[in-house]
């Protein structure tokens, strides 16, 4: 149960927690709450079996404590 049902489970009044219950379940039917993933197009991708040419754009894996800009 979530934080929201726990509240509206404190109401005194019956008729008002029922109204807020109805509330809250249109509103979960209509929005989405918590993590949301759009879909987006990746920024790498990866093609192995391709060579990198001059003025292309890499992507260089450095190990770690390697300053910027060395690959």
């Amino acid at each position: 149960m979530s934080a929201i049902d726990d509240l509206i489970a404190q109401a005194q009044e019956p008729r008002l927690r029922e109204q807020l219950r109805k509330e809250w379940a249109a509103a979960q039917k209509t929005k989405k709450f918590g993590l949301i993933f759009a879909p987006h197009l990746p920024e790498l991708v990866p093609i192995p079996k391709v060579r990198p040419r001059r003025g292309g754009m890499v992507h260089c894996v450095r190990p770690e404590g390697t300053p910027v800009g060395v690959c």
